[in-house]
């Protein structure tokens, strides 16, 4: 592929192939240090709440530590971003990469009006309690499609063939788990907090792998 950091030429559009690969792997490290950052926060907010845990992630907007939960979304989404910039020279045209990586980006638009509004902290809900809801559950859905959707893209991929089984697997796990917090959502469980912190957890492990695929 023409101008691909993940091309197995020795030049490719008049720049070394070692300067392309050195250019693939620093956005994985952006990608992983904003990874790691958004985790880190995760778990002092969740220290935080001392067996006071809220129910779904997303009401820690709503605490004394508002600020601190939607700057680390937008680190994640600063991550998750490069990751998906990195990916997509590495993976031959095809419907696979087209459909796989647009739903990588409608999901981080998603990602962007729900760090932005934030879920209301009470019922009635406001618009923009309303948006976030809406938003949070439409990432989810693009976030784990686009794991199943980009299998047969990574299988094709020189550098990445070997993410595409598990990239699948993860795909499915992760729409198994969405289905369970959303049908525990919907009736009120206790266990969707759990099935949401699932949910995520196979998500950045996606992004994680990504990275050290790179």
């Amino acid at each position: 592929m023409a101008g691909s950091p993940c091309s197995g030429r020795n030049e490719v559009g008049g720049v070394s192939q070692s300067i392309l690969v050195r250019r693939r792997q620093r956005l994985a490290t952006v990608g992983l240090v904003c990874i790691a950052v958004f985790v880190l926060a995760l778990v002092a907010l969740h220290a935080t709440a001392r067996g006071r845990l809220p129910s779904h992630m997303s009401q820690f907007a709503n605490s004394p530590f508002g600020l601190f939960w939607a700057l680390a979304l937008y680190c994640l989404i600063l991550g998750t971003s490069t990751l998906v910039w990195a990916l997509g020279p590495c993976l031959r045209d095809g419907p696979s990469k087209r459909v796989g990586i647009s739903m990588l980006a409608l999901a981080g638009i998603g990602a962007m009006l729900l760090a932005t509004f934030p879920t209301d902290a009470v019922e009635p809900y406001t618009w923009m309690g309303i948006l976030h809801d809406d938003a949070a559950a439409t990432t989810f859905v693009l976030l784990s499609g686009a794991m199943v959707v980009l299998a047969p893209a990574l299988r094709s991929s020189q550098v990445l063939n070997r993410f595409s089984a598990p990239s699948f697997v993860l795909g499915v796990l992760a729409g198994l788990a969405l289905a369970v917090y959303l049908f525990t959502t919907l009736h009120g469980w206790e266990g969707r907090g759990v099935a949401q912190r699932i949910l995520v957890a196979i998500i950045l492990s996606w992004f994680v792998l990504l990275a050290v695929r790179l």
